[in-house]
């Protein structure tokens, strides 16, 4: 059986433009945990 992946793209606004970055989170990642991806 094939794990689930998905793949986000996040965006930042900073005063000098736009930055984004796109990574990929297991399937089964509960929301606290990913913000702690996403604060890294």
């Amino acid at each position: 059986m094939t794990a689930v992946t998905y793949k986000l793209r996040v965006t930042l606004k900073h005063n000098s433009g736009r930055m984004w970055r796109r990574i990929r989170v297991p399937g089964d990642t509960d929301l606290a945990t990913l913000h702690e991806i996403l604060l890294m």
